[in-house]
């Protein structure tokens, strides 16, 4: 049970939240984005052997490919790199 003191901070967090006026929300993208034939290729493989709950399967096996889409990774941050003991060499 929660003391009375949580409850009074999650209900005046709750208050404090800005309202969003979905109005203003302009798509970024006039379409859906491909993905690479790989990565697909790679969900697919997930959505195959159930690591991928089946109620997602009908979204990551529609997801539209092309050729022409290189799969990049990010480059990681600096706390990330620290963190993990790796040299970054982004300056």
């Amino acid at each position: 049970m929660l003391s009375e003191s949580v409850k009074k901070t999650w209900r005046h967090a709750e208050q404090a939240k800005p309202k969003l006026d979905m109005s203003l929300l302009r798509p970024a993208y006039s379409k859906q984005l491909s993905i690479s034939v790989a990565k697909k290729n790679d969900l697919v493989k997930l959505c195959s052997s159930q690591v991928i709950p089946r109620q997602h399967h009908q979204f990551y096996m529609t997801l539209p490919t092309s050729d022409s889409v290189n799969d990049r990774l990010p480059q990681p941050d600096a706390t990330k790199a620290s963190a993990t003991g790796e040299e970054s060499n982004a300056l």
